[in-house]
């Protein structure tokens, strides 16, 4: 496959280059073929998705409802969540997928992907839940997954309908297990809840051990965060252990969680969320109530700074607090050396999972890796 995409990068980068000048002419039959190419084949390129986007605005009233949810998901295969387009396109599409099993779970689990989490669809999905009965268990349980990432206000009492759901014991997908730590973080007073998604599970502590050896994944990213605290005389652990949660930095005397964001946490826009993050992110405040303080550091913000004082001036921002009250040593970080070792960290990252395609790379289109849940 990389061999074929290899042959075809000048011809796309020469589609790409002039697509403004031949689009008028499509019908939204042949902008949704396009759409499905180029996400198929994980371009990164926001002038071609934002004249994409124009095309679907123009054709608008041309859409089908059965390419309305295809539109959905193809963005996401990429991880563009564009909330006007999309919300317009689900006002339909949710009085559809209620009535076809398939299509509903496929839709869930998108909008679950890039945490998705507009007003209309905090409005949609508790109408949804009214119109599920139990007989439909994996859709409830698929949909009462995907609550959380709306932080509603009712959301203890929409996820107690999880005592509902009826599933035989069976090999989940990590995404599940991530659920149930949720509900034994954050609903300590009913671990009815976490019992209960685990009792959907024959490998739960297997997937617990993925989930643990995923956190304690980009070492360079944390060791280099701890470089920057030691500068600052603060002293930190990496992937330390809360409540058997792993949390990627911990600053004891402080009592502060620091959270890390890289690319992967990350949308296309490089600033929203991913569902997986945004579970991520709760558990972590959750631990709040517990007496912690937690620091966000948005690893892409943070690498795009040149200077280390301005690095150090971020990481203050993020709530940080510097122990050092006279000169700074940076003399173990070497911003040039670090950008290289986090470039083939990344790399390594994407070969592992196997989700980023290196042709996308030589397009010069601001490539970055794909994050796609598996299913089991």
């Amino acid at each position: 496959m990389g061999q074929d995409l290899d042959f075809f990068v000048p011809f796309v980068k020469e589609i790409t280059n002039h697509y403004q000048h031949y689009n008028k002419r499509f019908s939204i039959a042949d902008v949704m073929t396009i759409l499905r190419k180029v996400t198929s084949i994980r371009l990164r390129s926001p002038f071609v998705y934002n004249q994409i986007l124009g095309d679907i605005g123009r054709l608008f009233n041309s859409i089908r409802m059965d390419e309305r949810q295809d539109i959905i998901e193809a963005f996401v295969r990429i991880r563009i969540k564009q909330t006007d387009l999309f919300d317009k396109l689900l006002v339909k599409v949710f009085q559809e997928v209620q009535q076809r099993r398939g299509k509903l779970l496929s839709l869930i689990r998108a909008l679950y992907q890039i945490g998705y989490d507009s007003e209309e669809v905090k409005r949609a999905v508790p109408q949804l839940l009214e119109r599920l009965d139990s007989r439909r268990s994996f859709e409830l349980l698929e949909v009462l997954r995907f609550v959380p990432i709306l932080q509603l206000s009712n959301e203890a009492e929409l996820l107690s309908r999880l005592e509902e759901v009826n599933i035989e014991p069976q090999n989940l997908g990590i995404e599940y297990t991530q659920f149930g730590e949720y509900l034994r973080l954050v609903y300590r007073d009913n671990q009815k809840l976490y019992e209960k998604v685990k009792s959907f599970h024959t490998n739960y502590d297997e997937n617990l051990a993925k989930i643990s050896s995923q956190s304690e994944t980009k070492p360079f990213v944390k060791e280099t965060l701890v470089e920057y605290l030691k500068a600052m005389k603060v002293n930190a652990s990496i992937n330390h252990k809360i409540d058997g949660f792993t949390v990627d930095l911990f600053i004891p005397d402080k009592k502060l969680i620091v959270n890390i964001h890289t690319q992967q946490d990350l949308n296309f826009d490089k600033f929203s969320l991913t569902g997986k993050a945004v579970i991520h992110k709760r558990i972590i405040e959750s631990f709040q109530k517990q007496g912690y303080k937690v620091a966000t550091v948005n690893w892409v913000d943070f690498s795009e700074v040149q200077e280390h004082l301005t690095r150090v001036s971020y990481l203050v921002s993020a709530g940080i607090e510097s122990n050092n009250q006279g000169t700074y040593d940076f003399s173990n970080i070497k911003l040039e050396e670090s950008r290289k070792k986090e470039n083939r960290e990344a790399e390594a990252v994407e070969a592992d999972e196997g989700k980023a395609d290196a042709a996308s790379d030589r397009l010069d289109l601001d490539a970055e890796e794909d994050d796609v849940p598996k299913k089991n």
